[in-house]
Order: C-alpha cells, then structure tokens, then sequence
C-alpha cells in the first residue's frame, strides 16, 4: 500500500503542475508544447494503470501507441528511406509476431498480452541505455498459425511476415505459443553483424530472413503463456551485442578479458555498477564486512545495461565514459554467491587491447552460414525424480542421500547433454514456505573430474522443512524439477496418514519374500535414517503418526521464481512514472 501511496503522490505533483494551478511556467511554456503533451499522455497511461492496479483489475498496456493512434505505420521512417546500420546506433524499431499452431491460439487474451509485453520494452530499452537509445514497437502485432509455413523456422517465419509488412525493422521478436508444436528454444539470431571489435564475425544473413539488409536480428520465446515481464526479451536483444569479446572465465587464467560465461554472457562475477544485475548477467556484490562480498539477490532501480555492453553498442565512447574505468571481477572456488573475493579487473580499454576498437564495416558482406546459439541443455531427470516426497523422519541423523536432510543440502540433476556451466546464478529455486526460500549456494559436477558432465549436484543453503516443496528451474531452458519433504508420506500422495503405515507394513519383508519394500528407495522406506529398511522404521513411523506436532500435509508444487501480476504491474508503473519525469526535467531545464 505504501507503494500505490507514493505512486499517487508522485502522479498528483504532476497533474497539479500540468494543469492551469501549475502557475505561470507551464501557461508560458509556448515552446514546450511537444514535451507537454507527452508529459500529459504519461500522466493518463500512469492514471489508467494505477486505477487499475488498486482495483485489483489486469493492466492494459501502460505505453499502448495502438490505443492513440490509428496509423502506425507514420511512426516508422518512410520505406525510400535507406538506414546506414554503421550510422544507427540510437533508434531501433522492433516489430512483433504471435506463431500458433493453429489459429484458434491466436486469441485476443494472448495478442494483448503481447501488446502489453512490447509497449512496457519501448520504455524498459531507454531506460536500459540510460536514455541513449531508443525502440519503437508502436507497430501492431503480425498473427502467423503453423499451416502458413513451408516449414517452422526463423527463415520461413520472418519471409512470411515480409510479405505483408515493410521492410524497416531493425529487430523481430516472435513470440509463441508452447513452441508452437517445435522444439526450438527461446534464443536470439543475429542476421547480420557489421561491427568489429566485439569478437564476431562479419557478415550479412538479411536476404536468408528476406530483408533487403535492414534487419540486425530475430528474438525468439518460446511460450508466450509464461511471460510475465520484458526480461527476458531484454536479454535476447542485448544478445546482437554481447557477450562475444574476450574469453570465458577460468580460475587461474592468464588472459586479462575472463568476463565472459557459457559463450555469450558475462560472468556473474562480473560486478555490475548499479544495484542490479545486467540483463546479460554481471551482479551487484554486497561488501560483507570482512574483505569478502556476497552476491546480491535483490534489485532496487530499473534494470540497466552493463557500461561493456553500452560500449559494444556504440553508445559509450571516450567522450562520455571512462574507457579506463576498471570493473571488479568476483570469484571463489568454496562459496562463490556468499563469500568471493575481488579476483581480478577488467576494462573497456582491456577490451580493446584484445579485440581492437569497436568500428563499423559497410558495404557488401559475406553470407554466412547463420549463426545457431549453442543448444540449451534441459533438465530431464533428478535423484529423487520430479514430484518425490521425501518420507523420512526430519529429527533423526543419517547419511546423505544428496537429498534434503543429509549431510549436505543437495539434489542430483540430470541433463539431456553435457552441461558446461554450472554457476548457481543459472538457477533460481521457488519454495511454498512464505517465510522464505533457500538459495543454492554451489554446483559441482558429481564426478570428479567429470566423466558425466550431464550429471551435476546442487548444494542448497539450507534443508527442507517438514511440509515444504521447492521447484528448482534452470532458467536458460526453463525447465525444472519439484521435490517435497513430509515426513511419514510413504506413498507420495501429499498426505500423511493411516493408508502410509498399512503400505509401509506391506512392504516389510517377510519369511516368505524379501518383500517389495526391497525394491523402494531408502527415501520412502527408511523412515529412522539407519540406511536399512525393516520393522524398526515401521514403528517409528507409528511415533510420527501420533505426534501432536505431526505435519499431515503437503502443499502443490509452487510455479518457477518471477515476478508475480501486480508485481510486474507495479513495476510497469514506476518505468513510466520515471519517464514522466524525465519529461518534467526537461520542461525546467528549457524554461
């Protein structure tokens, strides 16, 4: 509430001062009438969203061009128009498309959703470039079902939307519906790349996506359904840029450019000048005091891009940067988001040292091969599998079992390939305990050295309590795996009742038959933690049953870690609130 109180303040100062009680600046103000007028559009996008935020109501698209105009098509640059891409590094135009499997996905709800998602990265984008850039994504989103296709492809994709739309697009992003029936992952492809100095290749794919050599590149999301904010949009854009220059970070290594991580991002490590992560994935470290610093978990402004990034794209030169400027990078081989050490630095001019100066190449380039991201490699299987309810007893001791309650805090993962990054920032952990979540504080291949580098273990900052589940996602495949703990649930069910001690009864082995308990995980079965599964676990899963403090259910796996609706909201409000500013700035500035 304290939020939707300063909100209200902040919109109230700026309705007083637009309006005739403003006093004699703005009546005076003839030659600001532009910037008025787009102060006052901000205003009643800002009055439109809060109202419906304190109601309780979905947002529609806070920056909406399509809900003031009628002809968005005079908002771009006339189609005789020829871009330089060397000369274009401030105003960038994206156009949007919604792939369906068939057109009965194409529904309102998700094209609007989408509305909203590519209005809210107009204003997110200038704000990530510090207001040196700028996008404009006021163009209507371009609906394709799978039937259209010759095949599914970003070619076939794109040749399609160019046969109904101008070719003045410098970005795609096609968004789908679950895949859209493909297995293509959300990634971002570069059509062509005329920049050196940033450890890329030169060379032009416009004509393979069926542009006449304006498009820079294509963003591609997997599922439209799980979107809830611009981020990850965001990270595929800043993916035409960066991170290609310099070499992926090793401990102990002798290059002076060890930023990079998994190919094309930066290295967590990596520090961040602004109390957020970049989009692209250097952090903000937290001194703790005793020469060591923590990796930050919380973000307090908007996301920006990291000073590197702005330099790859030409909008920090040594005119209004420090090109000396050193960045700190973190690392430690124990605990690396809790207690790492400034390892090394890095600047722009280290950069340059190594790549050359960023310059621009125009002119007839080579058609390469188009340039494919590495696979994404996707959670596939865990130890305990996905949706296992760990039924032993939460007080007793025991070996570890690398699940919950063990010596260590840890899950075994199984990916579908060889997984070659294992920083813990490449997961995130969502709990259905409101008090809070654990973090995974390491990743460690579970060979040493490691013959199976699709297997890897996650050491958790603290253990499961009774009644809680975790979901575990690797955010770059979005894929991931649920696990409980309920002490006494033998049967899995998310209950712990009689039905568990009659089953756990049948399973004892007997004269007869070794019993099928034999073939049980010890998870189920061995309930006192003495690694042996017999009548000793049976009566001690009879003491849990009639514990007065006994927990007796377990509650839904919860959804992956992200903002919630009202989160993402509010945030939408405050973007545009900042922005509202910056006009009112202007208006004293020029007065």
């Amino acid at each position: 509430m304290k939020k939707y109180l300063v909100v209200a303040f902040a919109l109230s100062l700026i309705l007083l001062l637009v309006s005739p009680l403003g006093g004699s600046f703005v009546a005076n103000a003839q030659t600001n009438t532009t910037l008025i007028g787009q102060l006052q559009d901000q205003v009643s996008k800002l009055q439109v969203a809060l109202s419906s935020l304190t109601q309780g109501r979905v947002v529609k698209p806070i920056n909406s061009v399509l809900a003031t105009t009628t002809t968005p098509l005079t908002r771009f640059p006339s189609p005789t128009v020829t871009i330089n891409q060397c000369n274009n590094k401030n105003h960038f135009s994206m156009a949007f498309i919604l792939v369906a499997s068939t057109r009965s996905e194409l529904t309102t709800e998700r094209i609007n959703k989408l509305n909203s998602i590519k209005d809210a990265f107009s204003n997110e984008f200038y704000l990530a470039t510090k207001g040196l850039a700028t996008m404009n994504t006021s163009y209507p989103v371009f609906t394709i079902s799978r039937d259209e296709l010759t095949e599914y492809s970003f070619e076939t994709i794109s040749k399609k939307f160019y046969e109904k739309n101008l070719d003045i697009f410098d970005f795609i992003s096609i968004y789908a519906v679950n895949g859209a029936g493909s297995s293509m992952s959300t990634s971002h492809q570069p059509a062509q790349n005329r920049l050196n100095g940033l450890g890329f290749g030169l060379f032009d794919n416009t004509v393979e996506f069926g542009s006449k050599g304006r498009l820079l590149g294509i963003n591609y999301e997997r599922d439209i359904d799980i979107q809830e904010n611009t981020g990850t949009l965001m990270h595929e854009t800043s993916h035409q840029w960066c991170c290609f220059a310099g070499d992926n970070f090793v401990p102990d290594d002798i290059l002076p450019v060890g930023m990079r991580n998994a190919e094309m991002h930066f290295f967590p490590g990596l520090e961040s000048p602004y109390q957020c992560a970049t989009p692209l994935g250097a952090r903000y470290w937290i001194s703790n005091g005793d020469g060591t610093f923590r990796m930050s978990k919380d973000c307090f402004e908007t996301i920006k891009f990291h000073p590197f990034q702005l330099y790859f794209m030409g909008l920090y030169d040594q005119g209004n940067f420090n090109l000396n400027k050193k960045f700190n990078i973190f690392y430690s081989k124990l605990n690396f988001v809790h207690k790492a050490v400034p390892y090394k630095q890095v600047s722009i001019n280290d950069i340059i040292s190594i790549e050359g100066s960023r310059s621009c190449t125009s002119g007839q380039l080579p058609l390469l091969p188009p340039v494919v991201n590495p696979p994404i490699q996707t959670i596939i299987s865990s130890y305990p599998p996905g949706n296992a309810i760990d039924a032993r007893d939460a007080s007793a001791g025991g070996f570890n079992l690398n699940f919950f309650g063990g010596l260590v805090p840890a899950v075994d993962i199984r990916f579908d390939g060889a997984i070659m990054s294992l920083f813990p920032d490449l997961f995130s952990v969502s709990s259905s305990n409101i008090a809070g979540t654990p973090e995974i504080t390491q990743t460690t291949y579970i060979t040493d050295p490691p013959t199976s580098p699709h297997d890897i273990e996650l050491n958790l900052s603290r253990y499961l309590i009774p009644g809680e589940r975790i979901r575990i996602t690797h955010k770059p495949s979005n894929s991931s795996v649920c696990l409980g703990f309920l002490p006494g649930d033998v049967n899995g069910d998310g209950r712990f009742n009689a039905t568990d001690i009659g089953t756990l009864r049948s399973w004892l082995p007997t004269a007869a038959t070794a019993g099928i308990g034999a073939n049980q995980p010890l998870w189920k079965t061995d309930i006192n933690r003495d690694e042996v599964f017999d009548a000793q676990d049976l009566a001690r899963l009879t003491e849990l049953r009639n514990a007065p403090d006994a927990v007796l259910t377990l509650p839904a796996c919860p959804g992956p870690f992200g903002l919630s609706t009202k989160q993402s909201q509010l945030a939408n409000i405050f973007s545009t609130l900042r922005q509202a500013l910056e006009i009112w700035s202007q208006l004293l500035m020029s007065r």
